[in-house]
């Protein structure tokens, strides 16, 4: 082994490779570290966490939207766990490298092959036009879709694998999905600001698909036919201004949870009845044209919330009886309401009914009073209560004025 300087030794080797070296050094001693010394009376274990806890808070933290079911990840963190083998107490280096390559350029010249399971980009942009006609025609094994495109003009896709467990395109402007697609092993579509028109024609077989939600899509004009979706749970449409028609189908979705088609200001059809027996919540806020209620067909006692207020519903079925655990009513704004069925005082769970600004309603049901449970009733141009009023032993609230009140709004649900 040799002693000496390394300026010495530079000196007498010029040249090639020992300029390299000599230019690596140089910067090898210009870089700033950690000094193991200054922290913590030199504890090394305490050293690796302070620049653990550095590292972890330079990083730029990315959480998924998804309650469950994340594709590819418990496998790849039982990898892991299996390469740290945590039970043996000993202490393990373990690199995470790589880089994402250029995935647009993958898509346009239709270079994805099988290995690919997984696309997740946001906000590339390209002013020119895009052409995604056979950009996924190889990707057999895709499972998760997840772009953005924000509104950029492309061509296509005319095909999508049909391994697609989760469907997420934002912005997407071609209309509508392949005709080809119908992965069975779809949970969710989500086409957040969409041009579609409508989702796919006819009727598509897709048994594990749990949620769509397509709002703001401001083109969509009417909702496919559900027939072959037996299990969704979510369908999301709120802000879907041209929506004229929800299908006949829908009312039949037995598994479905939430409906949400507030602001579908152009909406003028909806299922005649319902018989959705796990639905805990709907909306159709601001659907200026919708004048009739679905009826209720069989028990339905899980919806809690229904919000109705600024449509133009002329008056709520009889039915509505069958909706045993009613919380909230909220018909605030229904200028052609002109009564309530009488009905409605047998739903013994209602906390909440709105009928402000109500116009067309002179009257409440002569039974009102039966409703015990009922704490806040918000009128307005009622000119005639009933008698039966005043057995509302728990009502909180009682105004026939208009104050500042807010609708109390049933959680998302997961």
């Amino acid at each position: 082994m040799k002693e000496g300087l390394f300026g010495e030794g530079f000196a007498i080797h010029k040249g090639g490779k020992v300029e390299v070296w000599r230019d690596a050094l140089v910067e090898a001693a210009n870089l700033s570290g950690w000094d193991t010394k200054a922290i913590d009376n030199g504890h090394e274990a305490e050293c690796v966490k302070a620049i653990i806890k550095h590292i972890q808070g330079s990083l730029y933290h990315k959480y998924s939207t998804l309650e469950e079911k994340l594709i590819g990840i418990i496998p790849r963190v039982e990898k892991v766990n299996s390469l740290l083998r945590m039970e043996l107490g000993e202490v393990h280096m373990i690199g995470i490298w790589g880089m994402g390559g250029s995935v647009l350029d993958v898509l346009v010249s239709n270079k994805g092959t099988e290995e690919i399971q997984s696309i997740v980009v946001e906000g590339f942009h390209s002013v020119e036009s895009l052409n995604f006609t056979l950009a996924f025609k190889n990707m057999t094994n895709l499972r998760l879709l997840h772009l953005d495109t924000k509104g950029m003009h492309f061509i296509g896709p005319e095909y999508l694998p049909n391994s697609l467990q989760y469907l997420n395109w934002k912005k997407y402007t071609a209309n509508p999905l392949p005709s080809s697609f119908g992965s069975g092993n779809l949970v969710g579509i989500h086409m957040y600001s969409s041009s579609l028109v409508e989702l796919w024609k006819g009727v598509k077989h897709l048994h594990n698909l749990k949620f769509i939600d397509c709002q703001e899509s401001k083109k969509l004009t009417k909702t496919p036919n559900f027939t072959g979706i037996p299990n969704l749970e979510r369908l999301e449409l709120s802000g879907c201004s041209s929506l004229v028609k929800v299908h006949e189908s829908t009312g039949c979705l037995e598994k479905l949870k939430s409906l949400d088609l507030s602001n579908c200001y152009e909406l003028k059809s909806c299922p005649s009845y319902i018989m959705m027996k796990s639905l805990e919540t709907i909306s159709l806020r601001h659907c200026n044209y919708l004048r009739k209620f679905p009826k209720i067909q069989g028990k339905m006692d899980r919806l809690s919330h229904i919000y109705l207020h600024h449509t133009t519903i002329e008056q709520l079925p009889d039915s509505i009886l069958n909706i045993t655990n009613l919380s909230v009513l909220s018909l605030l704004g229904c200028i052609n309401l002109t009564s309530l069925p009488n009905t409605i005082s047998m739903l013994q769970s209602l906390t909440y009914l709105d009928v402000r600004r109500c116009i067309k309603l002179a009257t409440l049901p002569k039974d009102l009073g039966n409703i015990a449970s009922l704490e806040h009733l918000l009128v307005s141009t009622v000119t005639q209560l009933p008698s039966s009023i005043i057995n509302l032993k728990n009502l909180k609230t009682f105004s026939v004025v208009e104050p500042p009140s807010s609708i109390p709004h049933k959680k998302r649900i997961p």
